[in-house]
């Protein structure tokens, strides 16, 4: 057993083992002060990633409504309350229930917990989005085999706020639970891009795979999340997962930028176009331009909802609206190295600031509309998709480009 499944598994069995008037009965909210009252079985996490887990074995067994299995295990996860004098945390609120039919799941349920609070963590710091006022607690299910009518390779579907993960004693590997449950939780977290036909109909649990767990690998890279705080998988197996998942996408992005054409399509390559641009707009102009683009993402046919299309128009609306723009390669660039990848240029007179890791950057030359009067200048009148190459510094460290638009104050 993976050695930090197993403290788990100890940690846990300890939980299990109190007598059931003692044990946690997962209240909407928890205040720091009432931490005592629970015992070994209350938990906090502590760090930038942290919340509060609490397990429950005293409460009446829970059924779910959708297949009728009884869960004898139920792990509250608490995510914390911004506190306005910036100091400890003073409080959590409970964002899911992770429920495991006994004992003997009791350390996959943790695992399960711990992942989706820092999948929370994640999209709350870069999107500042949280779960719907009217839907505050997701309920996860772990069953214990699959359910009838099922296809075999089904590992878990979301219905409203109910998440299931199918069969958790069935051999998975540590990526493929991370995945898992980034995938379903995508589902009813992330904002929805429909039309498809294959692999399924609505694109955000792709997302979620993609774009959820490049960000954990990115706060792994830059120091922000220990390793340790990942659950299940290491930082070199997400990264081997992206590499196969994430990079080919970013690359497609990179060369040639947004195919329309393939934008359109309703099968897995549309589902690939779609969620390589989403995560394409996160890595070279950050998450705050990102959730500006999903935010203006709108139907414009007469379809009641998005589609991946549509995305791309938000994309452009969102790049057009700022007033800074900082460009990050989306791709690592070593010192001395060059980089060349495509970029949405939108129209405005700019003022062009290098970072202290680029040496030099130039747009193609010839193009109608776009005016490169300097190494600090850039005037452009007729927005569009372009090349732009930088090249890299002799040491690592500071790789961007940051347009400030005419009249605006840089940060």
């Amino acid at each position: 057993m993976n050695p930090r499944l197993a403290t788990t598994a100890l940690l846990l069995a300890a939980a299990l083992a109190m007598p059931s008037a003692v044990v946690a009965q997962l209240p909407g909210s928890v205040s720091h002060s009432d931490l005592a009252g629970f015992g070994a079985a209350a938990h906090v996490i502590s760090g930038a990633f942290g919340g509060l887990l609490i397990t429950d074995t005293g409460s009446p067994p829970a059924s779910d409504a959708r297949y009728s299995q009884v869960y004898h295990v139920a792990i509250g996860v608490y995510a914390p309350q911004p506190d306005s004098g910036g100091g400890a945390t003073q409080s959590w609120s409970r964002r899911f229930v992770v429920h495991a039919p006994d004992a003997s799941g009791a350390a996959i349920a943790d695992s399960v917990a711990r992942m989706l609070l820092l999948l929370h963590a994640e999209i709350y710091r870069r999107l500042h989005m949280d779960h719907p006022d009217d839907q505050p607690t997701v309920s996860v299910w772990l069953t214990a085999a699959d359910e009838v009518g099922l296809a075999q390779d089904t590992g878990g579907e979301q219905f409203k706020d109910q998440i299931y993960l199918f069969n958790l004693f069935a051999q998975r590997s540590p990526t493929e639970w991370a995945r898992e449950t980034a995938h379903e939780y995508g589902h009813f977290a992330l904002p929805g891009i429909t039309g498809f036909t294959s692999p399924e109909a609505w694109a955000n649990g792709y997302l979620g795979q993609r774009l959820l767990l490049m960000w954990v690998a990115q706060d792994a890279a830059s120091g922000a999340l220990p390793a340790d705080q990942i659950p299940f998988v290491t930082p070199a197996q997400l990264n081997g997962y992206l590499e196969k998942q994430v990079t080919p996408l970013l690359r497609d992005e990179m060369r040639t930028g947004p195919d329309e054409h393939t934008l359109q399509r309703r099968d897995a390559a549309g589902m690939d176009a779609y969620t390589g641009l989403v995560c394409y707009i996160d890595a070279v102009y950050g998450s705050r331009v990102l959730l500006n683009a999903l935010a203006l993402t709108a139907p414009t046919r007469e379809e009641a909802e998005p589609h991946a299309i549509d995305f791309l128009r938000g994309a452009k609306l969102a790049v057009a609206g700022a007033n800074v723009l900082r460009i990050t390669p989306p791709a690592t660039i070593a010192p001395g190295a060059r980089l060349k990848f495509s970029v949405y240029v939108p129209a405005g007179q700019f003022a062009v600031r290098e970072g202290p890791g680029i040496r030099h950057w130039q747009l193609p030359d010839g193009v109608k509309g776009l005016y490169v009067n300097s190494q600090t200048s850039l005037a452009v009148a007729v927005p569009g998709w372009q090349m732009i190459t930088l090249d890299a510094g002799k040491h690592a460290g500071g790789e961007w480009l940051q347009l400030n638009r005419a009249g605006s104050t840089p940060p």
